[in-house]
């Protein structure tokens, strides 16, 4: 492993693009009832700002490692936050509803191309053992604290600079980045004769969970079992399956399941399932609540989870 000079820096650089992807996350739900009346989204289709970012992120995942580990984790990198700030700076210029959504798409291509780029460098960067350890709790523990800092900050900046801030923030903090990524952050990837990218499973698994995430988001307003909606739900169901059978044929599978043999990668796997699953929604829903039903600001809204964004800052000290 090459010695990294920087690692002060790299170490900042690495937690600050987990901080950044974790508070995008967060940061719009307290400005989405903003969001919805500036650009006339209907309650049912507010839920694609959100939606977009998750579903995008969590499609190419997968194919965010691998491409890490073939072109190299700081390319990557630098292509990723690339972008993230993009998308952001899109973001923030929408006048548009559709135009919007693609911004949070192409922000969670970035994050989806990020995350495993830089838990890669990490490994890379830092010696085993207490260093890397070191690293490691920093890294994952920026992760809590942006999730809960970005609806404060959401809230804060919806009210005195506007929803569009929320997205404009991101722009500095990525130019940054990129401009000190090639100087502090050591390069490493995967030597290999020959590059597999598994296309087949990418499209697969990418198409059929766009297809579950918009029956479900669809449904309550057309019917579970409408023609307009159940369609998307088998397609992606059978898109799923296909994957299933693409990953197990396939000579370098994105996601081998054999892994699935060790219990406690299932049961972790699990377990962050259901946390998604349960209260990663509940932020999307208590913003809704603080402001639709209570009518707080969006301030008040923000500073109504001033005690998680402490304990989470608390929580990523004890980790460091």
């Amino acid at each position: 492993m090459t010695v990294n000079k920087h690692k002060g820096l790299a170490l900042m650089l690495l937690a600050v693009s987990q901080l950044i992807m974790a508070l995008d996350y967060t940061i719009i739900f307290v400005a989405l009832p903003s969001i919805g009346e500036a650009l006339a989204f209907s309650a049912n289709h507010l839920q694609w700002v959100v939606s977009a970012y998750s579903l995008v992120f969590g499609g190419f995942l997968l194919i965010g490692g691998r491409l890490s580990d073939l072109l190299g984790r700081r390319k990557m990198f630098i292509i990723a936050m690339s972008l993230f700030g993009l998308g952001s700076l899109l973001g923030g210029l929408a006048t548009s509803q559709m135009l919007l959504i693609i911004a949070r798409g192409l922000q969670g291509l970035g994050g989806a191309l990020l995350s495993p780029a830089t838990l890669s460098l990490i490994m890379s960067n830092f010696n085993e053992g207490a260093e890397r350890n070191r690293a490691m709790g920093i890294w994952a523990a920026m992760g809590g604290v942006g999730l809960s800092a970005g609806l404060l900050l959401g809230g804060v900046l919806t009210s005195y600079a506007g929803w569009k801030f929320t997205f404009f923030v991101n722009v500095p903090i990525t130019i940054i980045a990129i401009i000190l990524a090639p100087v502090v952050l050591v390069e490493s990837k995967v030597e290999s004769g020959k590059k597999h990218y598994d296309a087949a499973g990418t499209i697969s698994v990418t198409a059929g969970m766009i297809f579950i995430v918009y029956y479900l988001i669809q449904s309550p307003v057309e019917g579970w079992v409408s023609a307009g909606t159940l369609t998307f739900g088998i397609f992606g169901a059978a898109l799923l399956l296909l994957f299933v059978i693409i990953e197990n044929r396939t000579r370098e599978p994105l996601l081998p399941f054999r892994l699935f043999r060790n219990r406690n990668l299932t049961g972790a796997a699990l377990t962050a399932a259901l946390f998604s699953a349960s209260f990663g929604t509940l932020y999307y829903f208590l913003t809704l609540y603080t402001q639709g039903v209570l009518h707080l600001s969006a301030i008040q809204s923000g500073l109504s989870f001033l005690p998680l964004t402490i304990s989470a800052i608390f929580w990523g000290k004890a980790c460091s």
